[in-house]
C-alpha cells in the first residue's frame, strides 16, 4: 500500500476546498437575492419589527400606520414610509393635541451604494410629505423650577 506524498495530498485537496468554497458563496448570493426579491414584495411584513428597533433605539414610540414599501435591487435602493409617528419623549406631557413630535405622510429615502464601497454615506434623495413637526425643547424659569415651550411647524 502506497502512501502519497504530502505535496501530492495537497495538490489534490485545493481544487476541491475552491470548489467548496464556490458553491458556498454562490449559495449565499442566491440567498441574499432571494431575500431581497421577497423583501421588495413583502415589506409590510416588516413595519412592527422595524418601528420596535426604531422605538428601542430612540426612547420613544414610533408608529408606522400606513404601508412599507422597499424597493432593493437597485444601485440606489429605495424606502417609502408612509404614515410615520414619532411620539415625544416621557417628561413632555400633552398640551391638549397631540404627543407625537412627528407625524409624517410619506418618507422617501434612498442610499448610494456606490458611494458606501468608497467609505461615504450618500443619501441621494430624502423626501417628505404631509409632514407635522412638533418640537418641544426645556428650559429654566427664573425660579429654578423646570418647564418646556412648544413650537409648531408644518412643513
Amino acid at each position: 500500500m502506497a502512501i502519497p506524498e504530502p505535496e501530492a495530498s495537497s495538490a489534490i485537496r485545493a481544487p476541491t476546498v475552491l470548489k467548496w468554497t464556490g458553491i458556498v458563496v454562490g449559495t449565499l448570493l442566491v440567498v441574499l437575492l432571494i431575500t431581497l426579491a421577497v423583501l421588495d414584495e413583502n415589506a409590510d411584513a416588516l413595519r412592527g419589527p422595524i418601528a420596535r428597533v426604531a422605538s428601542a433605539h430612540l426612547g420613544r414610540e414610533v408608529h408606522i400606520d400606513g404601508r412599507l414599501q422597499m424597493h432593493l435591487l437597485s444601485w440606489t435602493p429605495r424606502v417609502v414610509v408612509n404614515q410615520l409617528r414619532i411620539a415625544n419623549p416621557e417628561w413632555v406631557k400633552p398640551s391638549g393635541e397631540s404627543t407625537d413630535m412627528m407625524r409624517i405622510g410619506e418618507l422617501q429615502v434612498s442610499l448610494s451604494i456606490p458611494a458606501l464601497f468608497k467609505g461615504e454615506v450618500l443619501l441621494p434623495y430624502l423626501g417628505l410629505d404631509d409632514s407635522d413637526i412638533n418640537l418641544v425643547r426645556d428650559y429654566v424659569h427664573t425660579d429654578g423650577s423646570l418647564g418646556y415651550f412648544q413650537s409648531r411647524d408644518k412643513t
